[in-house]
């Protein structure tokens, strides 16, 4: 008799620990890198050459971009991207919300909505953000369609669609290597002049504590 109870938790223990590895799988996250940025011809010529630069910041990677029209600080999380902006020129600029763009790694471009917008207009035409010459503005950034209202509660989908039955190593055959983009109008003195900041996925890991929380302030 306590040969067969044995049996059975043994059992009952083997069907749990598949489940919590298959879902470790599910928990884990795809991480990005900023890879390159293209900037218009005219940009170059008035502003001058572009660098990236990575840093950590409060135990986080961030990747930020300048010139000598803007510096912008990134930080791509599970399902939305933080950024800061700062206009670094003797004009205001705008941010033309409503011709930015996220760009998939299938390549499908989507409309983004900002952390300014109510989830509830987010169909709704975006009004500019303006920065005045020498200020910043911080943003959070998440594709229109990744939001959806369920359960009296807005989910919010992660920005990489992984296939949740894949394990950590056909994950990297697939993902890794593969491109998001991000395209942000800015328009500065009446020329709408546009940025597009491509992240390249270069890993796949479980997250600590402080990479569950996808709801920080840059």
């Amino acid at each position: 008799m306590k040969i067969r109870t044995l049996y059975k938790n043994i059992l009952i223990f083997t069907f749990l620990l598949l489940i919590i590895t298959a879902c470790s799988t599910n928990n884990g996250f795809l991480k990005v890198s900023l890879k390159e940025v293209e900037v218009p011809e005219n940009i170059k010529n008035r502003f001058g050459q572009s660098k990236i630069i990575n840093f950590v910041k409060e135990d986080t990677l961030n990747y930020s971009f300048e010139n000598d029209m803007i510096k912008v600080n990134w930080i791509p999380l599970q399902k939305q991207i933080l950024f800061s902006l700062k206009n670094k020129t003797k004009h205001s600029l705008k941010i033309i919300w409503d011709q930015a763009v996220f760009v998939d790694i299938n390549g499908l471009s989507h409309r983004l909505i900002h952390s300014s917008i109510n989830f509830n207009n987010r169909n709704n035409p975006q009004p500019p953000t303006v920065v005045v010459k020498n200020s910043r503005v911080n943003e959070a950034i998440i594709p229109v369609n990744n939001v959806r209202f369920v359960n009296s509660y807005w989910v919010k989908s992660n920005l990489i669609k992984v296939n949740r039955k894949s394990n950590s190593e056909k994950i990297l055959d697939n993902y890794i290597g593969k491109t998001i983009k991000i395209l942000l109008p800015l328009e500065i003195q009446d020329t709408i002049n546009e940025y597009i900041f491509t992240f390249e996925i270069y890993d796949f890991t479980i997250p600590d504590n402080r990479e569950k929380d996808d709801n920080r302030k840059i």
